[in-house]
This record gives structure tokens, sequence and C-alpha cells, in this order.
């Protein structure tokens, strides 16, 4: 490589004719140093112009061709070249033809060893440097590209609208609220299992072995079975516009069937509030029976009122529910007090209503014959009440008097002894010049809509006390 500065030796002493435009003799003539400087600032501006970038290259993407500021006559170790690519390279081999002295490959070192360059690891307008090695591709002989380009969007954190396909990551770290696909029910493969496939597959346990879930995705065991499904139950209204929940447990559960075991509960509800803690859509209305719950979002336990006794409209988020009572909105725009211990409720008389709710009243239909009298009590109790609890009272100052009730007009009269009907009351003054009153209570499965009352003494009367709700 004699007028290179490829040609020059590190041993000094080799250098004295390693270039041949430059005196480096001993005992060289005074006249000649200026020259030989003046060559050697030469031999460095080329190679600066050679590394530095400013190469303008010829040829196509993947068959390149450079002639080098440095006039080298063969391709040796460390040979060094720094190339302003005019063109996107594609996918396949690149060669570079520097000088004239024939193709040699463009190689990149990867993980996996060394290896063709990707399309647009070569981009046009990048500098690309390349030292040559005389052991590169199985010891043909190439050119090692140094600096690749890198797509560097994906060696940065992706954000949202970024997709990471076909790469391992080894024990990531993942925070916030990560999100995948849910597999289909019964999927056993390696994939992410999500929540909602978890909660798909652990449904039919859930509701067999009382296993509790919250949303939060834990999933743990409860001492309580799931037909305990409430302890301590009270329902309380509290004026005309409000009632409260408490409870020691209640069961609760999704759409799935996956239930939630609330402890501690307590709850309040207003009319006039809408979505948790109030109606669960729209304005409250009168002469309707509400239907009070207990729903459950994952985090907090709330009350609701809807007029749906068996699909309430839920908030947003609230999954878990309960129906725990019933409540009528009387045709004042007030709520009827009552109280209830679970299952069992009795209306509260004093604030509304004032007085005791008659169903029927004075002389109606024969006990004696007997003749029944319908009477509707869809106002009085709720339409999932599966018992009613009833009084019957009535005053005589005359002979005997009969007031009879039943659950169907199938019942025999007062005096039959084969069929009586299952509440009666008989009220007689016993000859003196003096009235009697009586008043007796019963209860009775609810077989319609409707209840039965006959009754011979004018100052008589049928009312509704309570009613056993069917949760």
């Amino acid at each position: 490589m004699t007028g290179s500065i490829w040609s020059w030796s590190t041993t000094a002493a080799s250098n004295g004719s390693a270039d041949g435009n430059i005196d480096a003799a001993e005992g060289m003539p005074p006249s000649a140093v200026n020259d030989s400087m003046r060559q050697i600032m030469g031999r460095e501006a080329e190679f600066l112009a050679d590394t530095g970038g400013a190469l303008a290259v010829g040829g196509t993407a993947n068959a390149i061709t450079v002639t080098a500021n440095s006039a080298f006559t063969a391709y040796a170790n460390n040979l060094q070249l720094g190339l302003r690519i005019a063109s996107d390279n594609a996918a396949g081999g690149v060669t570079l033809n520097a000088n004239g002295l024939g193709n040699k490959a463009i190689r990149i070192m990867a993980a996996s060893g060394e290896t063709d360059p990707p399309a647009g690891a070569l981009k046009a307008g990048c500098i690309a440097n390349l030292c040559y090695g005389t052991s590169f591709n199985s010891a043909a002989g190439a050119w090692m590209l140094i600096n690749p380009v890198v797509d560097v969007p994906n060696l940065v954190t992706l954000s949202s609208t970024q997709t990471l396909s076909n790469k391992t990551l080894a024990s990531p770290a993942m925070t916030g609220n990560p999100t995948a696909p849910t597999a289909a029910p019964g999927d056993n493969d390696t994939s992410v299992a999500t929540t909602a496939f978890v909660a798909a597959a652990i449904s039919p346990l859930a509701t067999t072995s009382a296993l509790n879930t919250g949303l939060a995705g834990k999933l743990a065991t409860t001492s309580a079975p799931t037909n305990a499904s409430r302890k301590n139950l009270k329902i309380v209204t509290s004026s005309v516009t409000a009632g409260t929940i408490t409870a020691d447990q209640l069961v609760l559960e999704d759409g799935s069937g996956v239930p939630f075991r609330a402890t501690s509960v307590s709850v309040s509800y207003a009319t006039g509030t809408s979505g948790a803690n109030g109606l669960d859509t729209g304005s409250i209305t009168a002469s309707n029976w509400y239907y009070e719950w207990v729903i459950y979002n994952g985090t907090t336990v709330a009350a609701l009122l809807s007029l749906s006794s068996t699909a309430p409209t839920m908030p947003s988020g609230y999954t878990f529910k309960a129906r725990v009572g019933a409540v009528y909105y009387d045709s004042g725009a007030k709520l009827r007090f009552k109280i209830q211990y679970d299952r069992r409720a009795q209306i509260v008389v004093g604030t509304n209503p004032t007085t005791t709710l008659i169903a029927a009243s004075g002389t109606s239909g024969s006990p004696t014959t007997p003749t029944w009298t319908a009477v509707a009590v869809g106002t009085l109790v709720p339409a999932t009440a599966s018992t009613i609890r009833v009084a019957l009272s009535g005053f005589s100052s005359g002979p005997t008097t009969y007031i009879i009730a039943a659950p169907n007009n199938s019942y025999g009269a007062a005096t039959s002894s084969s069929n009586p009907p299952p509440l009666q009351a008989a009220v007689k003054n016993g000859g003196e010049a003096i009235g009697i009153y009586s008043t007796v209570q019963g209860e009775f499965f609810l077989e319609s809509t409707n209840i039965y009352y006959a009754s011979a003494a004018p100052a008589s009367a049928l009312a509704v006390l309570g009613w056993e709700d069917n949760i």
C-alpha cells in the first residue's frame, strides 16, 4: 500500500520507506523536510476525509461503490471508511467495492453472531462507519458495519399505542392496570388469565363451595355457607323519605352467581337521591312498592331502591347485589313506616300511617253461609311477600256475631266443625246491656293477591299488621 496512510507502520523504524511520497530515510537532506511534512499533513487529511463521513457512494443500495481519498491498493485489516449512504438497503446481502478492488460483503454483529444487515440498517442520509477484517465472513474478508441504524422507539418505554411483538420479557414488573385478551372458557394453555377469565372459571365452585371473591381478584373461602345469606338483618324506615339497613353479614352475588360476603353492613337510602344510596333510575313515583337492595362495587357497600324485585339498574361499577326487603311509597308521596328483622316486617303505626291499615270493614258477605268477600292486598304487602299477618276485630251489643278470614274462599262457615276458617272472632254481649269487643291475630301464606273476609258485625274490621318477605 505504498502511497497510503494505511501503509504506515506502528514501528517507527519501519517507516523509513513505508510511503514512497515521504522521505523519512536516515540522513535525509534538509531540503526534503519541508516536502515530507506537507505530505504527512496530506495523508492525515486523507484519513480524516475517508473516516469522517464525507465519502459519497455510488452503485446501488445493496451493491455500493466508493473511491477513497487514500489510494490503498489492497484490502487489509483495520481499513476504515465513513460513507454517506445514498439509499436504504433492502433485505439480503450488501456489498462494498472500494477503490475498484472488488466486492466485499458488509456485515453486522448481532447477538447470535455475525450476519447480513437487515433492511434499513443502512439508511439514506446516514453515516455508515465500516472497518475491514480479513477474518470476517468465514475468512472471506468483509466490511463490519460498526453503527447499524437502530429502531429507537422500540428501545424506549412503550406508550399505550405501541405494540411489542415476539419479544421475551424476563420477569417483568407490571404496574398500573395492565389488560389482556380474555381467553375462552376452559382454556388451559400458558396465556395470561384475566380477572374475567378467573371469575368465570371459579363461578361453579363459588356457588357450591362458598368461595368469596372481590373485584380486586382476591379469592378466599368463608366459614359461612352460601345459604347463610344474612345475619342480624334489620331495616327501619327512619323518615318519610329515608331508611336504614344494617346487618352483621350479607351475602351478595354478581351476575355470574359469584358471591361476596359483606360484614358490618350499615347503609342508608334517600328517596331524593339517584344512584348509590338512592333510586336506581329516574324519580320516585307515588303508590308503588320499592324494593330495597344492598350493592357492592369492589370497594363500597351501598343501598339502592328499585321498582324491580329481580333486576335493579345498577350504578356504574356496582356488580354485586342482594335484595333485602320492600317499602311502600304511598299516594301522599311518603314512605310507609316499617320495621323488619330478617324476613319479617311489621307496619309501624304513628308517623305514616297514623292509624292501623284496614283492608276491609263492616258487614260483608256472610260468615255463617259462608259468603266470602275478596280483599285485594297489593298495596298492603309487597308482591314478594310469602305470608301476611292480620288482625280481626269487632264489637257487638246484640246476639253472637262472627267475623272470619282465610287465604282462599274454600273454607266453611264460622260454625263449621269440619272445615272451619283459619281465623275467626265471635262477639257476644252475654245478655248484658253492654257491648263486647274482640280482637284476634293470625298469619297465613298468600295464595294469591287476595285474602278473604266475611262479617256480620257492623263494627268490625280486617287489619293488616305486616308480612314475611320471600328473600
